[in-house]
């Protein structure tokens, strides 16, 4: 045997086991909403108990449709061509996404009541009547696991054809849509564990980047008395949470909200004397202001916030300069086009990644503003002229600082 032939049949046990376990997630999602859903339909519950009951199962009877009528259907046909499997992913990938961010970000949801001492006894019961050895939680978290878990089977089915030389662009596709869908589904059940914000995460807009930082109130002259906090980077504002310790052994962590600062009203400091692992966030509202210093765990992880928050500043820049005058905007986006009207190395005339925005049709998102412990929704403004500009800072009073 080829090392090309076996590689051939390596990849095709990896497909052997992608359609098994589908088949068999399929059936683990019908015991969910044949078995559970369907008897505590049948039992006598208040109107609030049955609220409670469509949040903790969410859309999972969807989920089982979409795989049961369709995706499992569509990922057998790679025991006869191993393209099938990538070109499932590819031509289903909004529904992945939408069914299963929306599962996801539920979960925190589900997991809570799934906890409460009356539920916890309710679903045991009806656990011992179907006389399932399964329980619910271990149910329940199937579709955060089958989700992430095509992402490794596509690793290996892309490896295999890579080193039996076969076509792998397809697969190569499938394998980028499924880093990104899980990601979103990460990201989206950590959102749904943030309590205590009273404003709207929608208009907060995409969330660019979160993490664990050490978070110290006040500048960098004051003790740094540094508190783990949870910090969620959106295209408009950051948020600082607290982290709540889970309350049984393998629940999860909670966050409580404390911190907003608005994009368009925040100055980044990059560095700290002689603290390399520090960088400062600061909200120059002139009725909130604050100070925030942060420590990341390692230097690496210093740089990927640095990152991240000065393309969000940037963005954010290109924004408002849009807002301020919109005719000098695609006068210089316009610039940086050559005569064959293709990108050169100087710009690009794409359209900012900022929501609201495409040349010609400028408009403003909703946004709140400065650093508050609610959500006041404005839109960006031009700031007075009399206005001082810091140091270092960028235009429109936010930008970065080093020091």
């Amino acid at each position: 045997m080829t090392p090309e032939e076996s590689s051939r049949l390596k990849r095709s046990y990896v497909l052997q086991e992608l359609v098994e376990t589908e088949r068999a997630y399929v059936i683990d999602l019908a015991s969910i909403v044949d078995g559970y859903i369907g008897t505590l339909k049948e039992m006598e519950l208040s109107d609030e108990d049955r609220e409670k009951v469509k949040i903790i199962f969410a859309n999972i009877e969807q989920i089982l449709d979409f795989h049961k009528s369709v995706f499992c259907k569509e990922i057998e046909k790679s025991l006869q061509d191993y393209e099938a499997a990538g070109n499932a992913f590819i031509k289903y990938e909004r529904r992945l996404h939408t069914f299963y961010v929306k599962y996801c970000q539920n979960k925190p949801k589900s997991d809570f009541l799934v906890s409460q001492d009356n539920f916890e006894q309710l679903l045991f019961d009806v656990k011992d009547r179907l006389g399932h050895k399964v329980s619910i939680n271990d149910l329940l978290i199937k579709p955060v696991q089958r989700i992430t878990k095509y992402q490794l089977m596509l690793s290996d089915i892309l490896k295999y054809t890579h080193r039996a030389n076969d076509r792998a662009e397809v697969l190569e596709r499938a394998h980028d849509v499924m880093r990104v869908v899980p990601k979103a589904c990460d990201d989206m059940m950590q959102v749904g564990r943030l309590q205590g914000f009273q404003g709207n995460l929608t208009a907060q807009g995409r969330l660019i980047f979160q993490g664990t930082l050490i978070i110290s109130d006040g500048n960098i002259n004051q003790p740094f008395k540094g508190k783990e906090r949870r910090v969620f980077l959106f295209e408009q504002s950051v948020i600082i949470a607290e982290c709540i310790p889970p309350r049984k052994e393998y629940g999860n962590p909670l966050y409580n909200f404390k911190n907003q600062i608005m994009v368009n009203k925040m100055v980044l400091e990059e560095n700290v004397v002689d603290e390399p692992l520090r960088f400062v966030l600061q909200s120059n509202d002139p009725n909130q202001p604050a100070t925030f210093v942060a420590q990341s765990a390692t230097s690496e992880d210093k740089e990927q916030w640095l990152i991240k928050l000065s393309t969000q500043l940037d963005q954010q820049k290109t924004f408002l300069a849009a807002l301020v005058d919109p005719k000098r905007y695609l006068a210089n986006s316009m610039g940086s086009m050559n005569i064959s009207g293709k990108k050169d190395s100087s710009g690009s005339l794409g359209t900012p990644t900022s929501p609201g925005i495409t040349p010609g049709n400028i408009t403003i998102p909703t946004s709140g503003s400065g650093s508050t412990t609610s959500s006041g929704a404005i839109s960006p403004t031009k700031p007075r002229a009399t206005q001082q500009k810091s140091s270092g800072s960028k235009l429109f009073g936010f930008g970065k600082q080093k020091t």
